[in-house]
């Protein structure tokens, strides 16, 4: 079907078209900064998943656990994976020290926390809960994020 609709918008000249033009080069830039975001990332993980740190990781599990584990290449996949993890959470936590983080509620108000609670309120609107910072949007995008702080805005304090 795609390529059925593809050929129509071919022959309407649909390349030429301000509207198109202007997607292509949204989706040119996004995508150069996907590509920026992966291979800074890759660099900053090298030193974290190497093969001294898989058979650490390996070793130390052998040493705690009460059952004999695989042989480590069956499951070094899994213990990279968490390597990866653990080094994206320290790096996420680094990022985020010196980043000033601002929640918006469900009508984009920035909300103000309490007294290092996890509630917050917005100004005239009453107390907020957990459930409408999840329908808040981001305004900046994050390097190492993941999907999980998208009720956060985080730009750095060196800006």
């Amino acid at each position: 079907m795609r390529e059925l609709i593809l050929e129509e918008a071919r022959s309407a000249n649909l390349a030429e078209n301000d509207r198109v033009k202007q997607l292509v080069e949204q989706s040119t830039i996004e995508a150069e900064d996907d590509a920026m975001v992966q291979v800074w990332l890759e660099q900053q993980f090298e030193d974290d998943i190497t093969d001294e740190t898989v058979q650490g990781a390996y070793d130390a599990l052998a040493a705690t656990s009460a059952q004999e584990l695989p042989p480590l290449e069956q499951v070094r996949p899994q213990i990279e994976q968490q390597l990866r993890q653990q080094a994206y959470v320290d790096l996420q936590t680094e990022l985020q020290q010196d980043a000033e983080i601002v929640f918006y509620d469900a009508t984009g108000n920035p909300m103000t926390q309490q007294g290092g609670s996890d509630q917050t309120s917005s100004s005239g609107s009453g107390d907020s809960t957990g459930s409408e910072q999840s329908g808040a949007s981001s305004t900046s995008s994050d390097a190492a994020s993941n999907g999980s702080d998208n009720a956060a805005d985080e730009s750095s304090s060196d800006d």
